[in-house]
């Protein structure tokens, strides 16, 4: 041992009491007899005595014989057997009535000629969730006994913030073995910017003489980031802080947790404000690459008729791969997303270059920087592959179970808010479409109507609505059925929107009966009833070819049914919203009875302005 590693384990030493006061834990040692030889602040709180009423005294001093016993129990192990004891959850009950729940280790005492000389125990008080781990002993033996064996980063710093001691928690986390930590400083191990932070804490410490409890991140390789909860405690001598000592918890798997959560809460309100799907996808993707940084991820969505995967969210591939892998076919073998969506199973590619499914695609990956591919279908509620959800890494990567859960639930939540999207649209579709036709229905016609009545009285321009009646259609429903009479219906909805313009509306209100909104005709009168008529007439003429209609049988070829059909319609035309919506479909209306009662297929315009 060198004198420099004797110095500063004599710091470490010096002041053993001091240091087991601070730890919130109860540390205690007792004689072969379970008799109290040491115990410290928190053993003498506990127990509401003084530490002169304390040694000496049993446990049975202090509780009732139900407790007492059970603690004996464990003892009689150390002592005895010499074991270690770890993990009873023991309750404690002290003279005050009140109870606390501590998680407790206790490991054998050994005199010289190596018999059982006693007990060293180490109580941490798990009533209030505290995770700090144990340090104990008024020698540097048992300190560093307890030190060792607890799940805690515990660590001594002199006033220059130099590393007096670290326990093998703090080691494997800084990745490199005591002889290269003591010694130096955070600085020295952890870089600028980190070690500045630290240093602003330890000021507080070791100036202020303060008890400081912070959170603190650590990313000692690049990605990987650990969470902390940290004590930090001042060692006093002579009045004046030497030296601090620091306890810290992980909690880096809280805070994964506390983030997945709010990243979640964040998607599903996106779906519940209505936000478009493209966002809620686009969030997902970016949304667990940040919450996974060592991750690419992708989805893709089944399109043709799900023979291939297209409209793929993947902002953090590159577009030359991106456009590539766009429109892959579903197929066994096609790589980890194409066998995916085929099988409707997940497929792990630990290795791109060398497994059989990406053969094709090897090059393609190579020169965007992936090296693993995992790829999880999305399933509807009724079991249907909806699309796939991948994770790339950038190097061979095999997943763990985290890793797995990870791509369930994304994939899970990829599928909720597709399914939510595709409600949305039903819901919408049968609020303001005709079923049959997907025209607009009357609601979403009188939108429309409003909207062009607004235009119109802003403009000036005038517009116009045109009620058509088919006049031959009942003759249908009567000769062939129903099936006929949608049929034809289907078929004229098509005719009409081709007939008008992508501004204009047409909608289904009633059986054979239908309206047509247009806008944007002039600011002349006489000119937009000519535009009108116009539009009118072309509408009549295509209403009015042929129809041919296959009507299919279950259990026979289909037949095809020749009909003619044509249509009345009644024209009327608004301009500065003075008439509201239901005078201008009433003169519409009556405009086209007229028509009808001139002989059919006929058009009438309004007498009205």
């Amino acid at each position: 041992m060198t004198g420099s590693q004797s110095n500063q384990e004599n710091l470490v030493i010096r002041n053993p009491e001091v240091i087991l006061d601070s730890v919130d834990a109860c540390i205690y040692t007792k004689d072969a007899k379970r008799r109290y030889t040491f115990a410290n602040k928190s053993v003498c709180e506990l127990f509401q005595a003084s530490l002169q009423d304390i040694l000496g005294k049993t446990d049975r001093d202090f509780l009732d014989v139900e407790k007492s016993s059970r603690i004996e129990s464990s003892d009689e192990l150390v002592l005895m057997h010499g074991q270690r004891v770890e993990g009873r959850d023991e309750e404690v009950v002290a003279s005050t009535g009140a109870a606390r729940s501590y998680w407790t280790v206790k490991v054998p005492l050994y005199a010289a000629d190596g018999s059982i000389e006693g007990l060293c125990g180490v109580s941490t008080d798990i009533t209030e969730r505290e995770a700090l781990r144990k340090c104990f002993n008024q020698e540097h033996e048992l300190l560093t006994l307890v030190f060792d064996n607890v799940d805690a980063h515990i660590y001594m710093k002199d006033h220059a913030g130099r590393y007096l001691y670290a326990n093998p928690p703090v080691t494997a986390l800084f990745q490199r073995p005591l002889s290269r930590i003591l010694g130096l400083s955070d600085l020295e191990i952890f870089g600028e910017e980190l070690a500045a932070q630290m240093m602003l804490v330890d000021a507080r410490v070791l100036v202020d003489k303060e008890r400081v409890k912070v959170n603190e991140t650590i990313e000692i390789v690049k990605g990987d980031k650990r969470h902390f909860v940290s004590t930090k405690v001042p060692v006093e001598r002579e009045g004046l802080p030497t030296s601090l000592i620091g306890f810290s918890t992980e909690i880096t798997e809280l805070v994964l947790i506390h983030e997945a959560v709010v990243f979640r809460s964040r998607i599903l309100e996106m779906m519940a404000s209505g936000k478009p799907i493209e966002a809620i996808l686009l969030a997902v993707v970016t949304g667990i690459e940040k919450l996974h940084p060592d991750t690419v991820c992708s989805i893709l969505l089944l399109e043709d008729g799900g023979k291939q995967l297209g409209q793929g969210i993947a902002p953090s591939l590159p577009d030359f791969y991106n456009a590539a892998i766009n429109g892959i076919k579903v197929q066994l073998g096609n790589g980890s997303c194409g066998t995916a969506a085929f099988t409707g199973e997940r497929v792990i590619v630990s290795d791109i270059l060398t497994h059989p499914y990406w053969e094709s695609y090897q090059a393609l990956a190579a020169r965007a920087g992936v090296a693993a591919c995992w790829s999880q279908p999305i399933y509807s509620s009724t079991h249907k592959v909806l699309g796939t959800f991948a994770i790339y890494h950038r190097r061979i990567h095999t997943p763990d179970e985290t890793d797995i859960t990870l791509i369930e639930e994304a994939a899970q939540l990829v599928s909720i808010a597709l399914e939510k999207s595709m409600m949305d649209i039903q819901v919408r579709n049968f609020a303001f479409y005709d079923s049959l036709t997907q025209l607009a229905n009357r609601r979403l016609l009188s939108d429309r109507l409003a909207m062009a009545m607004a235009t119109g009285q802003r403009s000036g321009q005038h517009g116009a609505v045109m009620v058509l009646d088919l006049d031959n259609f009942k003759p249908l429903n009567d000769e062939h059925g129903h099936e006929a009479g949608d049929l034809l219906l289907i078929e004229v909805s098509k005719r009409l929107k081709a007939s008008v313009r992508e501004i204009d509306t047409v909608a289904r209100i009633g059986g054979d009966e239908f309206v047509v909104v247009v806008n944007n005709l002039g600011l002349d009168a006489d000119t937009a009833r000519q535009q009108a008529m116009s539009i009118a007439q072309t509408l009549r003429l295509s209403v009015a070819e042929p129809y041919v209609l296959a009507l299919q049988h279950e259990h026979r070829a289909d037949t095809l049914v020749e009909h003619r059909c044509s249509a009345s319609i009644g024209v009327t035309l608004f301009q500065d919203g003075k008439v509201g919506q239901e005078e201008i479909l009433k003169r519409a209306d009556l405009a086209m009875y007229r028509a009808k009662d001139a002989g059919r297929n006929t058009i009438s315009l309004s007498d009205n302005p």
